[in-house]
């Protein structure tokens, strides 16, 4: 890969720059889906076949949302923590 030719200490920032870059993309689904979800129960919709609410399962898009923040941001800390190799 691309980061397995520079120094360990370029590889830390990038992967700092990257979890950032996945953080706020995160932050944007949560958001958004937050608000897909909000429109549908406020619209009342259903699925079409069995006529259960459409916002249960548009809530999971921020729920995975949140855990893929998480995961990015512990990406990022590990990153930090990581001793460097001689």
């Amino acid at each position: 890969m691309f980061t397995d030719k520079i120094s360990k200490k370029n590889q830390k920032y990038i992967t700092l720059i990257t979890s950032i870059a996945a953080a706020l993309f995160c932050i944007v689904l949560i958001k958004e889906g937050f608000a897909v979800a909000l429109v549908e129960k406020a619209n009342n919709q259903r699925t079409p076949a069995l006529g259960w609410p459409e916002w249960i399962f548009g809530s999971f898009v921020p729920v995975g949302g949140v855990f893929m923040l998480i995961r990015f941001v512990q990406n990022g800390i590990n990153a930090f923590k990581e001793k460097e190799e001689i």
